[in-house]
């Protein structure tokens, strides 16, 4: 398989920011970030606001995703631990585009169906808009389903409840509202939802 690239740079339309998309220079900024807002509630105040107004700013600087596995460039398969295996979600353009139709689909009340191929992230990506629904969407909902009930809830990295977890888990802490989490449910009390 054809290995991704990032453009360098992408300049947030909300903040005017320029955000690394590379990996690496993506997680220096991320930590820059999170080290200045630890000590300035005027900064967390600016991120919850532009994030509440901006999926890709919030996916870009504050989602982090859980790889079991990479391919090298002769297709080989590795598998990954520890903090390997802990990767930024650096939204490909195929998956702003997938955000705006899901958004649009939900509004106006129209089914989707995607096609999906391994590799291409779109399970996470579903995740990644499902927790910003939750943290930012007022009466938001969500039904997450899957082949089998342990795909969707259990402490599989492969069910979509770990998933969600796990990036909730990454968060910091000065931004996550008050939730309720039970066996396949997440709500936000802060907004109200169960």
């Amino acid at each position: 398989p054809k290995m991704i690239e990032y453009p360098p740079l992408w300049v947030e339309p909300v903040s005017g920011w320029e955000i690394p998309m590379r990996p690496v220079p993506n997680i220096a900024f991320r930590k820059s970030l999170l080290a200045k807002a630890a000590h300035s509630t005027e900064l967390q105040d600016f991120l919850l606001y532009t994030c509440a107004r901006s999926f890709s700013f919030w996916a870009n600087l504050f989602c982090w995703t859980f790889r079991q596995s990479r391919f090298d460039a002769q297709g080989r398969q590795t598998a990954l631990t520890g903090d390997e295996a802990l990767s930024p979600w650096i939204c490909w353009p195929v998956h702003d585009h997938l955000q705006a139709n899901v958004g649009w689909c939900v509004k106006e009340g129209f089914d989707l169906v995607v096609d999906k191929s391994r590799e291409t992230k779109l399970t996470w990506a579903m995740c990644v808009d499902d927790v910003y629904s939750l943290l930012f969407l007022k009466n938001s909902t969500a039904l997450l389903i899957s082949r089998k009930q342990d795909l969707v809830d259990s402490h599989d990295p492969d069910s979509l409840f770990f998933r969600l977890r796990f990036m909730l888990n990454m968060l910091p802490e000065w931004m996550l509202p008050a939730l309720k989490s039970t066996f396949m449910h997440l709500g936000n009390q802060s907004l109200g939802d169960d």
